[in-house]
């Protein structure tokens, strides 16, 4: 079933609404963030290879959309550079 992009968003707004309720404002370093959103992921890998309700699955998804969207409130959202073809092309990590 195909979403539009409106309620897409509205989706997670109301989920940063619930986690801003139920959390306060609880700022948190990027590599938390990080953290929080590898932790869902694999509970959405979990829910991927489990007879699960497809509403449970795209539940997780807005968990986890609402984490990225709330890191990039705190931190910044650098907007896509359009000359790359990735984020990250050409930067080094530290390895």
């Amino acid at each position: 079933m195909k979403t539009d992009r409106s309620e897409v968003y509205a989706a997670v707004d109301g989920e940063l609404q619930y986690q801003a309720a139920k959390f306060g404002e609880n700022p948190h370093e990027i590599d938390a963030f990080a953290t929080y959103i590898r932790q869902y992921s694999k509970i959405l890998d979990e829910t991927a290879t489990a007879p699960c309700a497809p509403e449970i699955k795209l539940a997780v998804v807005r968990k986890i959309a609402a984490l990225a969207v709330r890191c990039m409130e705190q931190h910044g959202a650098p907007k896509r550079d359009f000359a790359t073809s990735c984020a990250t092309k050409g930067q080094s990590f530290g390895n």
